[in-house]
């Protein structure tokens, strides 16, 4: 076995302990976290608006079977979303992290005729919007990636996690990006857009969740220094988001 074969097996078992760590913590760990913060979050975000139930009833989706948890988007955070698609339905939209969002996005995709590429690491999460999309609005406009982590290298060595996936195999570029994962504090989302800048449109939109985190600040400043002219928005009428747009030269 050659240097370069030992490094890539190495590499490759890497991965692996790294994914399934990722996934035991999210499957055993993770949950506990999520009941301590659950009773914080009834008190601290509002239910779904009656707006919003009207509207996700005309799409054909019972609001009362999806699951607003902590691991979620807010219900504001998707009646913003689904304003901006509205407004601009895309093409082709790629979800970082798929959840409850994913079967709400399936049926504006259904209604307004786009694709979704979905990609999450956790089975259980997986499993989860596979039962809540079933047969329904859109199941069939939705592309549902489960994958693994796999170490990748930037330019000046540094290194960061990001999906074992191949998005040049889609074979069409992603107007619209909403990343809401993986996990900041074990994987990080550093990665995104070196990742995803190859495969998206010249006329495109990436929103970012949780972009008043830390980790998230400094996912962005690090991303303003490696695309020079990164357009950052912070919409006044969604909190806690970004809108960002890479300017091509």
């Amino acid at each position: 076995m050659t240097n370069a074969d030992r490094s890539s097996v190495a590499g490759d078992i890497l991965n692996y302990l790294f994914t399934n760590f990722v996934n035991f913590v999210q499957r055993f760990i993770t949950p506990f976290g999520v009941r301590i913060r659950r009773a914080r979050r009834r008190r601290n975000v509002a239910p779904p608006s009656e707006s919003l139930r009207a509207r996700l009833a005309e799409l054909g989706i019972d609001v009362d079977r999806i699951w607003w948890g902590p691991m979620t988007l807010f219900p504001s955070k998707i009646e913003f979303l689904m304003h901006e698609i509205e407004a601009k339905p895309p093409r082709l939209l790629l979800e970082v992290g798929s959840g409850s969002s994913t079967p709400v996005l399936a049926a504006l995709a259904e209604h307004h005729g786009f694709e979704i590429v979905s990609l999450e690491n956790h089975v259980g999460s997986a499993r989860y919007v596979r039962e809540m999309l079933g047969a329904g609005v859109g199941a069939s406009r939705v592309k549902l990636i489960v994958a693994g982590f796999r170490r990748r290298w930037r330019p000046d060595g540094s290194g960061y996690w990001w999906y074992a996936v191949d998005l040049g195999e889609v074979g069409r570029l992603f107007d619209m990006v909403v990343v809401d994962g993986p996990m900041g504090a074990l994987v990080g989302r550093d990665g995104a857009l070196p990742e995803i800048q190859p495969y998206l449109a010249p006329q495109h939109r990436i929103y970012l969740d949780d972009a008043n985190r830390a980790h998230e600040k400094a996912c962005i400043a690090s991303w303003q220094a490696q695309f020079p002219g990164l357009l950052v928005e912070r919409p006044a009428l969604c909190r806690g988001m970004a809108k960002l747009r890479i300017q091509f030269v």
